[in-house]
């Protein structure tokens, strides 16, 4: 048997064939020879689900950051020294650059690795334990149009430049300058120690101006608004000769609003230095006593200059189109050539380029580095023995017969146990898990596979609710929940509702908005009246409690293409109303008021005529957005519990039986038929707990509304409703010590 790092040679060898087959295909094409992958011993992968951008990056450099905590990585199974070994590709084996900037095996280790188009959706995987890696030119992670990037690392002068196209910083005027300080990104030079001389200069080179847009970004820690002009970056020989740019943070006490605010100067001709790219004007002011992301941008074609803290875009001014100053000046950091103006603080990552980068580029360039969630690491092979406990889950009591469920989104339910009740699971402690909120919870199926999950509810004092996706669910099934582990696999929590659901509503939260938890349509994001009481105790959760709303209490969530205009649907949601309604109490709406512009609408009806109608719930639908038909009318039994919660389902099966059908916690009361032709595509919203013209607020409480564009079978609504309300649905076995042990794996 194979011990996990040697279970990764198989997936290795799968894409050195994939590689080699496009080789094949694409004989004649200048392609850099494949890599052997099948030689690092170990491998995860990397996504990176914190980049908020719009846009997709090209060969964008992008931190990843490694230490002993990461459940993924160990340096011990490094083979070469100071991550010699450790290599990056994409998911179709590409190796890509890579520049080792820290390397701790006490500590975070810290690499730069080239990736070429950047987006929320990629990923990568990292490789290690070769004695032999592929070669990786660390100068090419920076081939993107950079002309100068300085880690500032060093515990000496001279201080790398790591694109290759320009000098390092390798004189030291003045004193009292302290190499490799803590960085914001590894080490960092700290000049508050230093006299009015202290500054790095590294030689004058053609690539560092003559350029005609650019970006500047550095990283500074400064304590508080300084006592004289404090220069961060200078290329200059003198205040007005051979200038070609300067950056500092200003000093002006008699104007408070400009003192402390970070400029960026050029000169077009040497000596005009009145051109403020980003001037006192604006608000780029730094956090005092945090490292903080500062970035300068020129842009020619839009004649405008910006600046931005954080990732945060600050207007500067217009930029002009003439190019910066070919100036012979050494470049300063820390001070300008003619003294008295040293930073008072610390600098870090210094970063020209000879373009203007977009805003997302910018944000990505801080989050990369500072924001928690920016990248994910995780093993594709779930690696279940980083998880340090584990519990199964069995259904034996979900069918009567040999029923299966495909992609069933089923609820587990998780407490401590509890003596007195006998309640709960034997075993389980909260205090095990290894982030916050049940994070690192994750469910695997018999054969070890990964299953979406979503948190529904997480109570450490009581009862914590996860909806699982089971590709196949049925009384066999069996699942193994997993915690534990500080960087579990990556799920993605929509993917619980992949099976053709266009709307899923937990109606939970304690705020607005109500979260749609399929990502396929929209929150519940407006009150009509904010009378509504939200986060009470539901049938699965919390829930909405409209009771003590007025008779136009209601919820809006956004119209979307996908919540109507379908031909089969089901509607499911549970209620829970103390007695038969006085007047008609609307559910569900998506339409008009009066008779325009409808598509469905649920109801409690009440009849003044007839006692023998009221409180029976009713589907309406219209084809043309207006005539109203009835598939689920007030001549059927759909009557909920009255003071218990109920699950109630409406189904339009068109397509196959055409027919419609009505639920009542899973038992049908109600089929009638359904008219021909799609539901009109409504362009109203979506409202909840009303209808649409107010007047018939529902006298109750509503909890998990889902609608679903296909027609639901009646065993599927049965288990809907069962594995909210039948408590011995699922059942937890004990919780025990994931005992590390061996697994197979053939790819």
């Amino acid at each position: 048997m194979l011990n996990h790092h040697n279970c990764m040679k198989p997936r290795g060898g799968a894409i050195f064939a994939t590689i080699c087959a496009a080789a094949l295909i694409g004989a004649g094409t200048a392609k850099a020879d494949p890599v052997d992958w099948t030689q690092y011993e170990r491998s995860f992968n990397i996504s990176f689900p914190g980049y908020v951008g719009s846009t997709t990056l090209t060969d964008f450099p992008v931190l990843v950051k490694l230490s002993a905590a990461l459940n993924e990585f160990k340096y011990s199974a490094c083979k070469v020294e100071n991550g010699g070994d450790l290599r990056f590709s994409l998911p179709d084996g590409t190796l890509l650059q890579s520049e080792v900037d820290t390397w701790n095996t006490d500590g975070t280790s810290l690499v730069w690795v080239k990736v070429p188009q950047f987006n929320r959706q990629t990923k990568i995987v990292a490789h290690y334990g070769c004695a032999t890696p592929a070669e990786v030119t660390p100068a090419d992670v920076w081939s993107a149009d950079y002309v100068g990037v300085w880690h500032l690392n060093e515990s000496a002068v001279p201080m790398a430049e790591s694109s290759g196209v320009s000098t390092p910083f390798s004189t030291a005027g003045g004193s009292g300058i302290v190499y490799a300080a803590h960085g914001a990104i590894g080490g960092a030079v700290d000049f508050s120690r230093g006299n009015n001389a202290a500054r790095l200069s590294a030689a004058d080179d053609d690539d560092l101006d003559g350029f005609t847009d650019f970006t500047f970004e550095v990283w500074t820690k400064q304590e508080s608004a300084p006592s004289a002009i404090a220069y961060i970056l200078v290329k200059r020989t003198k205040n007005a000769e051979d200038v070609a740019y300067f950056l500092y943070n200003n000093y002006n006490p008699d104007v408070d609003w400009k003192h402390g605010r970070n400029i960026c100067g050029i000169s077009t001709n040497g000596t005009d230095t009145a051109a403020y790219i980003v001037g006192t004007g604006n608000n780029m002011t730094p956090i005092w006593g945090e490292w903080c992301h500062q970035a300068f941008v020129r842009d020619t074609a839009a004649n405008t200059g910006c600046g931005y803290v954080n990732g945060v875009e600050i207007n500067g001014g217009a930029s002009g189109s003439a190019p910066v100053f070919d100036s012979t000046s050494a470049l300063h950091l820390g001070n300008a050539q003619g003294n008295g103006g040293t930073f008072n603080g610390m600098i870090d990552e210094l970063r020209i380029s000879r373009v203007a980068r977009s805003a997302d580029w910018i944000q990505a360039s801080h989050d990369a580095v500072s924001k928690v969630g920016f990248a994910v690491y995780s093993s594709d092979l779930n690696d279940w023995e980083s998880y340090s406990h584990k519990f199964k889950v069995s259904f034996e009591n979900a069918f009567p017969d040999d029923t299966t469920l495909q992609d069933f989104p089923v609820l587990v339910r998780i407490a401590e146990y509890d003596e007195n009740t006998g309640a709960g699971i034997l075993g389980f402690d909260y205090n095990d898990f290894a982030t916050v909120g049940g994070g690192d919870l994750r469910f695997a199926d018999k054969n070890g596979d990964l299953l979406p999950s979503e948190i529904d509810t997480w109570n450490t004092n009581g009862e914590s609710l996860v909806w699982v996706k089971v590709p196949s669910f049925s009384t066999n099934t069996t699942l193994t929940a997993y915690y534990g582990c500080v960087l579990p696999g990556d799920v993605t929590p929509s993917d619980v509702w992949s099976a053709d659901y266009v709307g899923v509503w937990h109606l939970g939260e304690s705020a607005l908005p109500l979260k749609e938890s399929s990502g396929v349509s929209s929150s519940f994001s407006y009150s009509y009246n904010s009378k509504e009481t939200l986060g009470v105790s539901g049938a699965a959760g919390g829930a909405v409690d409209f009771s003590a709303g007025d008779a136009n209490s209601r919820l809006r969530a956004d119209d979307d293409d996908d919540l109507d205009g379908f031909t089969d649907c089901t509607f499911e949601i549970w209620t829970k109303q103390a007695a038969e309604p006085t007047k008609a109490l609307g559910i569900l709406a998506k339409r008009k008021s009066g008779s325009a512009d409808i598509a469905y609408f649920l109801y409690n009806n009440y009849s003044a005529t007839d006692t023998a109608k009221v409180g029976r719930n009713i589907l309406a639908v219209t084809t043309n957005g207006s005539t109203i038909s009835y598939p689920i009318g007030s001549g059927h039994n759909m009557t909920p519990i009255w003071g218990e919660w109920c699950h109630q389902a409406f189904v339009r099966d068109v397509s196959g039986t055409q027919k419609a059908y009505g639920y009542v916690n899973g038992s049908n009361k109600k089929t009638g038929d359904a008219q021909a032709g799609a539901i009109h595509a409504s362009a109203e919203p979506l409202w909840l707990g009303n209808f649409n013209g107010g007047g018939s607020a529902f006298d109750g409480q509503i909890d998990e509304l889902r609608i679903s564009r296909v027609a639901r079978s009646q065993t599927w609504l049965k288990a809907s409703h069962d594995t909210v309300a039948v408590r011995n649905f699922a059942t937890c076995g004990e919780a025990t010590k994931n005992e590390k042990g061996f697994m197979i794996i053939i790819r």
